[in-house]
């Protein structure tokens, strides 16, 4: 698919609940521009919804700036750049993006895909897409959500191999439009951060949608700090529960090496 199709696609798909929309054949990331609107959008502005979109990306990113693999014509490349009137909902965001593309994912034919906390999409231990999300803006009051996804969309269960990977084609046996995979996991996106504070049920959808079971061994790591433990629940705030050996330990950042 080239840019043009995307674009004709995405116009016939319907409106989408973004202000603007820009498309790139190739980009380094989107979250890269993402970031560089923010920085550069007066401050006493609120910034519009926008939503960017890569048919390649040259150097995307995941957590800790690991390398994702965006090739041309095999994944979903997306970051939407969302304000927030308050930081304080900011904690309750990657629970909201992660429940949205799951159910979105789920809606097209995924029907085992499930969260690996705190953001990662996986088919059983196979991961599907993944999210990124960075902050721009001040310490205190309104500020601009980052929310970058990639996600697995055209590759065949032989390319993919031994890879701890999945995507739409190995899981469903056939490859959706980039566009529907767009509008569907957009519009669920922004469904679910819109009166984000008001979501009493957030966490608990999220907690359906977890892999983890009670018991599942599983090591945690931020930066050099690493954990091992048992996994016990999701807490009310979408904290990971981990028994250890020096007992309970409640984390709200960093993430799953194994489990």
């Amino acid at each position: 698919m080239h840019l043009g199709q995307l674009a004709t696609r995405l116009r016939r798909s319907g409106p989408l609940p973004v202000d603007n929309l820009v498309l790139y054949e190739s980009v380094s990331s989107t979250n890269d521009v993402g970031r560089r609107i923010a920085s550069v959008w007066p401050g006493d502005l609120v910034l519009p919804p926008t939503l960017l979109v890569a048919l390649e990306q040259r150097a995307g990113r995941g957590r800790d700036g690991r390398p994702w693999v965006s090739p041309p014509g095999s994944g979903a490349y997306v970051t939407l750049v969302w304000p927030l009137e308050d930081r304080r909902v900011l904690a309750r965001t990657p629970l909201a993006v992660a429940v949205g593309l799951c159910e979105a994912l789920r809606s097209i034919g995924v029907r085992s895909c499930r969260v690996k906390w705190p953001n990662d999409l996986v088919v059983g231990e196979r991961k599907l897409g993944g999210i990124l999300i960075e902050v721009s803006g001040p310490a205190t009051g309104p500020a601009r959500a980052i929310i970058g996804c990639g996600i697995n969309v055209a590759i065949e269960r032989e390319r993919l191999g031994s890879l701890a990977a999945a995507s739409i084609e190995s899981e469903t046996g056939s490859a959706p439009a980039l566009s529907e995979v767009v509008t569907g996991g957009v519009r669920a996106v922004c469904r679910e951060l819109r009166d984000l504070e008001e979501r009493t049920n957030l966490v608990g959808r999220y907690r359906d949608k977890i892999v983890h079971r009670p018991g599942d061994r599983l090591i945690w790591r931020q930066g050099r700090e690493i954990i091992e433990g048992r996994y016990r629940a999701i807490d009310g705030n979408g904290c990971l529960e981990l028994e250890t050996e020096s007992g309970l330990r409640v984390v709200n950042a960093g993430e799953i090496v194994v489990g």
